[in-house]
């Protein structure tokens, strides 16, 4: 077994603060049985908002928000319909007015890499529609749950 093979089956980093389970259905697959590239996006989808819940951000209480602006997605091996996959997700860069989230997607049984991605969020002043810089508070909460400064 060489060096990379070994690395792509091991157990999620311990370095993400939020894993969450997906579960695949029947839907997420393409003709050939494995889940469809483009579903990952959803997958994806599932874990930013579960750390937003973990930052206890609330889009309702807030007049800010985020908006993706770049995702970019390597696909390392296919998951299919019986596969139990686990998101991890952990903010890597925080700029002026954006913020990277890096993230690990694995088959949780044998800790099989399925997939590793970068995206871009841009936060938002909802109510005009324009960017403003990413507020203190987040900055802070995010680095509370990091456990690390950013």
């Amino acid at each position: 077994m060489n060096a990379q093979h070994s690395a792509d089956t091991v157990a999620l980093s311990t370095n993400f603060p939020v894993v969450i389970p997906v579960a695949i259905r029947f839907r997420d697959l393409d003709a050939l049985g494995h889940v469809n590239n483009a579903v990952y996006l959803s997958y994806l989808e599932v874990a930013r908002v579960a750390y937003y819940h973990r930052l206890g951000w609330d889009s309702r209480q807030n007049s800010f928000g985020f908006v993706v602006v770049n995702i970019c997605i390597d696909y390392h091996s296919p998951l299919f319909l019986e596969d139990q996959v686990l998101v991890g997700i952990k903010v890597s860069k925080i700029g002026r007015t954006s913020f990277t989230f890096t993230y690990e997607m694995r088959e949780e049984a044998s800790g099989r890499l399925a997939a590793t991605a970068e995206s871009v969020q841009v936060t938002v002043d909802e109510h005009q529609s324009h960017s403003i810089p990413v507020p203190e508070e987040l900055r802070h909460r995010v680095a509370n749950l990091e456990g690390k400064p950013l």
